[in-house]
């Protein structure tokens, strides 16, 4: 008897980890199938992340989003970008500061 409850417990398991796996690897993911290199004004974006290539997507970008949350897509080795990165993360730090109650603060993440 004991035999079958293990056995049962096996199984049980064994289907239960098979559809978690199948599961992550369905996940959409939302990548930027090409990049402008047209400078964004520092004003209009709020956030950002990064797009490595062969992580699911098919290029390297920085996804840069504005404060209405637009997901533009730019190149990640211009420097107008780097600045533009280094911007969002000193407006982060200053609205983290004054706990996001100012305007310059809208739209920006919490972190």
């Amino acid at each position: 008897m004991a035999l079958w409850g293990d056995a049962k417990l096996f199984l049980c398991i064994l289907v239960i980890t098979c559809c978690c796996t199948v599961t992550v690897a369905q996940m959409a993911q939302d990548c930027c199938l090409r990049v402008a290199n047209k400078p964004i004004e520092q004003p209009h974006v709020a956030d950002y992340r990064k797009q490595i290539a062969g992580e699911g997507c098919h290029i390297s970008a920085t996804v840069l989003v504005t404060r209405r949350g637009v997901s533009l897509c730019a190149p990640d080795n211009e420097q107008w970008v780097n600045e533009l990165m280094k911007h969002v993360d000193s407006l982060k730090d200053m609205c983290k500061k004054r706990i996001y109650k100012r305007r310059r603060c809208l739209g920006v993440k919490y972190q």
